[in-house]
């Protein structure tokens, strides 16, 4: 894989991205609206000046836990869904079958399919986590430098591609595991050139999104945060759809 080629599926994903995006909006504004009233149920204005107040709000998050992990939750749901979304569109374009108001919503807001998912999605960063956490626990610079490296290694390499494999290929979470490091270990400089541009596209659209919502934020700070949120979440729906056609040509490839 060179540049150009990574721009091609930047070109074909933007493509893609205008004929669905205003579909999907609504589901991402619902979505940032929920997130933000449930993390302002944790994190509320306070003044952390004075270590008694950070004390104080440490230990309120632990009647809070259980809105922690709705949040948890509900994040799972959003990443899984839009996943689901994208493959399903995707797949209808390569078929010449791109119709985004005919499709129907049943096969692509499948609930079973998507708590099967989001258990995976659970199941995989609990995996991950694990071995990170036993190392941590040795309180050693070195374990903790190799927890860094092991989870580094993990979620954003090796295990990359499951969720997508799972939805894909309709793979088991055990074979989607293997197939994935399979790939990954086939495509180490792909991955990398990508990863590398993919960092770039979300540097330019945090810059996009602050400028974007940086006259809101003038008039009303607080109105001004959730559009630059918003801003961000649609952004972040491009890049989650180069980052499929990136997996689907790796796939075709190999």
């Amino acid at each position: 894989m060179n540049i150009d080629t990574l721009l091609g599926l930047l070109s074909q994903s933007f493509h893609f991205f205008k004929k669905s995006v205003t579909n999907i909006v609504p589901f991402i504004i619902l979505y940032t609206i929920i997130y933000n009233i449930l993390v302002a149920l944790i994190y509320p204005n306070q003044n952390f000046q004075d270590m008694d107040a950070l004390i104080s709000f440490s230990e309120s998050l632990t009647d809070k836990f259980h809105i922690l992990l709705f949040i948890i939750f509900i994040q799972t749901i959003y990443y899984v869904s839009l996943l689901n979304y994208i493959f399903i569109k995707l797949k209808n374009n390569s078929t010449d079958k791109l119709n985004l108001e005919e499709e129907s919503s049943s096969s692509i807001f499948d609930i079973t399919k998507i708590l099967q998912l989001s258990g995976a999605v659970i199941g995989l960063s609990v995996l991950i986590l694990i071995p990170v956490i036993l190392l941590v626990l040795f309180e050693s610079p070195i374990f903790i430098l190799f927890a860094f490296i092991l989870f580094i290694i993990l979620y954003y390499f090796l295990f990359l591609f499951v969720i997508y494999i799972m939805i894909d290929k309709g793979y088991s979470f055990i074979n989607s595991i293997v197939n994935s490091c399979v790939l990954a270990i086939n495509n180490i400089g792909h991955i990398l050139l990508f990863s590398s541009f993919n960092i770039l596209a979300n540097i330019v659209l945090m810059f996009i999104a602050f400028i974007g919502s940086s006259f809101i934020s003038a008039i009303n700070s607080e109105i001004g945060l959730l559009f630059n949120q918003i801003l961000i979440n649609i952004g972040s729906y491009l890049l989650l759809i180069w980052f499929i056609n990136f997996y689907l040509y790796l796939s075709k490839k190999n």
